[in-house]
């Protein structure tokens, strides 16, 4: 009686991390397959969105997939709360005041040109992005002023 109730208690103590195994083990086979796990699939994300999350290693894998890093982007929820905007990837990385984005989005082929420099300058200041606005700042002279500069918010 006491050996079977040893088997059973040892059992019942294996089977729960046994059936987790076999269901990570079954969503990894399914990843290689289909490209999709079973648990926590990956959503899908622009360009703008991965700069918004500060998420380096998409940036750098949806560039290096042909991702443009010149053209807006639809960037849902993100950049502003409850709201759906459409941006530049150097824009994008203006909202988040994060100045290593700015400098690995134009190292990484992103344009900074004299015609949307002052439109960069002039959002930097509105976000508070002051490192930003002086690394544009440093390049082109900003523009004396603000007035009729189309920013993305």
């Amino acid at each position: 009686m006491r050996r079977w109730m040893t088997v059973a208690l040892s059992v019942v103590l294996a089977l729960p991390p046994t059936l987790v195994l076999l269901a990570f083990a079954a969503s990894g086979t399914t990843a290689l397959t289909t490209g999709q796990p079973l648990f926590w699939p990956a959503q899908p994300v622009t360009l703008t969105e991965a700069i918004g999350m500060h998420d380096t290693a998409e940036i750098v894998r949806q560039i290096a997939l042909g991702a443009n890093p010149n053209i807006r982007y639809d960037t849902w929820d993100i950049l502003k709360r409850y709201q759906h905007v459409s941006v530049t990837p150097l824009e994008a990385a203006v909202a988040t005041r994060e100045q290593n984005l700015f400098e690995m989005i134009v190292a990484h082929g992103a344009l900074l040109t004299a015609e949307n420099a002052r439109t960069l300058h002039c959002f930097a200041v509105q976000e508070h992005a002051t490192d930003i606005a002086a690394y544009v700042a440093a390049r082109f002279p900003p523009p004396a002023s603000c007035d009729g500069v189309q920013l993305p918010w």
